[in-house]
């Protein structure tokens, strides 16, 4: 119910949205000539300032955790990197693979860690089932982020599952007592996209566990005075602004809830 609630209301606020309402309105419930003018130009109005791609990218750089350099990290500095899913899909064919979505360099960027000697081995938190799947399907096999891990050459001894979380929450919930039991005490890396790190590390926090954060899959670039960043409206800034309200709304929520 939490879940499909979250959805309903970030389908309400996204700003792609916004821009179908007022075109809506403008179209089909605005009589006067006056009031379909104004709904035109609100239209235009979202239409141009949501697909600005330095405003969203200006956002992004101040709400995703800056990346870490790997050569900031020392060598067996970490017992473990705990990966969050979230990358994959489960409803494609053939089942022979593994989908990998946006996010693919979370596991990536955990084997490089590995292959270094800076962490000793990987937790991957998430179910990789389909989301919306009430129940599960007992016949579903669905893979997992394990399996590049183990093409990659890190042994199957070396990577541990939490399989069963559906949220950044229950990734931190359902994470902890295996941490506290094979890790106690020591602080752990949470590796999971930038713009998702702040609420990740809140609810391992929550749980009374010591962590840093790694970032992956990065939607900021850096600044560039390329006036076409500025002023060329771009499909991608929209996309943008529906992972940055997304996440603003899980963050603002979780806070609500006492999860951070």
């Amino acid at each position: 119910m939490f879940f499909f609630l979250s959805k309903v209301i970030v389908f309400f606020i996204s700003p792609f949205n916004w821009l179908l309402l007022a075109l809506g309105y403008g179209c089909f419930f605005a009589k006067s000539v006056r009031n379909r003018r104004r709904a035109a130009i609100w239209a235009l109005g979202l239409a141009l300032f949501f697909s600005n791609k330095w405003v969203v990218n200006e956002l992004m750089l101040w709400w995703e955790q800056p990346p870490t350099p790997f050569a900031s990290v020392q060598v067996g500095q970490y017992p473990v990197a705990v990966v969050l899913t979230g990358a994959t899909k489960s409803n494609k064919s053939p089942s022979d693979r593994l989908y990998y979505e946006r996010g693919v360099d979370r596991i990536l960027y955990a084997i490089r860690l590995y292959r270094e000697g800076k962490v000793k081995k990987i937790l991957i938190s998430g179910s990789e089932l389909p989301t919306f799947m009430a129940v599960p399907n007992r016949d579903a096999q669905p893979r997992s982020m394990a399996e590049t891990a183990l093409m990659a050459g890190v042994p199957q001894a070396d990577i541990l599952l939490e399989p069963a979380s559906l949220n950044t929450h229950e990734n931190a919930k359902l994470s902890a007592p295996i941490l506290r039991q094979q890790f106690p005490g020591q602080k752990i890396l949470v590796v999971t996209s930038g713009f998702h790190l702040k609420r990740a590390l809140a609810c391992f926090r929550q749980q009374g566990l010591t962590v840093d954060g790694f970032g992956a899959d990065y939607f900021s670039e850096d600044r560039s005075p390329s006036p076409s960043l500025l002023l060329v409206p771009s499909t991608d800034a929209l996309k943008y602004w529906d992972v940055l309200v997304k996440e603003w709304v899980g963050y603002l929520t979780y806070r609500w809830m006492g999860y951070l």
